[in-house]
């Protein structure tokens, strides 16, 4: 009778899988930071319609709160780099009259006018875009916001930290040649707390990457992983357009969409230098009623920043377009709680708020 019953509930929960399909899906740091740049309503449709897959309950979004800390950190710094950017191009709207024109032509009058009338856009434009960022109500931000609300927090646990530690210290991916561990936290928080089922990551970080026949794939290591663990399969994607594609029978988002995407390179860096190598969408403004001020320069795809930002420990340099990014780091971090860490005399560490010494 034991046997039957089980088998009988094996058939339910079958069934019950089959009609109330579920996505276990995990979204890396970089590409909510891809879409906090963005503006238009194309750009930002992936995101809505994975509000509308999370309220179904078709998708069970998992949210560390290692990717939500690293995003919160690192949308500021891509503010700032905004921010520069339109100061950078208020201050070149200058206009010189040339040597063989008369100043006082109806042509030159006009076009000085136009001028003095983008600079004052200009000024509007940063000025809400201030009271945007202030407020916390870019267009990115509430609709990221909403993604995180719904999906499933999960926090690392001390035990998770020592893991991810000791992963960062064997050389296992997920992690990069510096001092940071964030994605083996990340990780190890999947691992840890996620379900027995198949496991879905968009993501363009090299952590998670592998190369097969020159196509970015899951890392071998890391779905082996998975599989040990969990019984069952993962698969890479790097476009969150592609997979609300796939869940939506409709296809409700544009292929140009889902391509530039894809076309946008994946990152072989951490989230602290993610300003490198991803595309601004022609309004790099994410604020509302701004239709009227349209950027027409094509070099604002990939516009010539140069943003600096000093601190104790680390110094961030933006140069010239394509993004490129130089940081050094000198400091190192706790693997337990996280915090700054002091360099001792005699070699290693010692953490500031937990007292804890340790080697890297």
């Amino acid at each position: 009778m034991q046997t039957g019953f089980n088998s009988f509930a094996d058939i339910l929960q079958l069934i019950h899988h089959l009609y109330h399909f579920q996505m276990q899906l995990y979204i890396d740091t970089n590409i909510y930071l891809e879409y906090f740049r963005e503006n238009s309503a194309e750009r930002l449709a992936p995101l809505r319609e994975l509000l509308k897959l999370l309220e179904a309950k078709k998708v069970k979004l998992l949210v560390p709160s290692q990717t939500r800390e690293e995003y919160l950190r690192n949308k500021n710094r891509i503010a700032e780099a905004t921010r520069s950017a339109l100061f950078k191009k208020q201050n070149e709207i200058k206009f010189v009259t040339p040597a063989m024109l008369d100043d006082k032509l109806k042509a030159v009058k006009e076009v000085k006018k136009n001028s003095e009338n983008l600079k004052k856009a200009y000024r509007k434009l940063i000025k809400k875009y201030d009271e945007a960022l202030e407020k916390e109500e870019t267009d990115a931000e509430v609709l990221i916001r909403k993604v995180f609300e719904l999906g499933e927090a999960i926090e690392e646990t001390e035990v998770i930290v020592e893991r991810a530690y000791s992963r960062y210290m064997k050389g296992s991916p997920p992690r990069k040649n510096d001092n940071s561990y964030g994605d083996a936290i990340i990780w190890e928080t999947l691992l840890e707390k996620g379900k027995n089922e198949k496991l879905t990551i968009i993501s363009k970080d090299s952590d998670f990457i592998d190369l097969f026949k020159g196509a970015p794939v899951l890392s071998r290591y890391l779905l082996n992983e998975w599989k040990i663990k969990r019984k069952k399969g993962a698969v890479l994607y790097r476009s969150l357009a592609e997979v609300v594609n796939k869940l939506n029978k409709n296809k409700p988002i544009k292929k140009e969409i889902v391509q530039q995407e894809k076309d946008q390179p994946y990152s072989t860096q951490s989230p602290t230098q993610f300003l490198n190598g991803v595309s601004y969408s022609q309004y790099p403004v994410n604020v509302k009623d701004l239709n009227s001020l349209v950027f027409q320069e094509n070099s604002m795809q990939n516009p010539p920043w140069v943003v600096a930002a000093s601190g104790m420990s680390n110094s961030l340099i933006v140069n010239s377009s394509p993004f490129s990014m130089n940081l050094t780091n000198t400091a190192s971090f706790c693997p337990y709680c996280g915090k700054r860490a002091e360099s001792q005399p005699f070699g290693g560490f010692r953490c500031t708020s937990c007292g804890r010494d340790f080697h890297i």
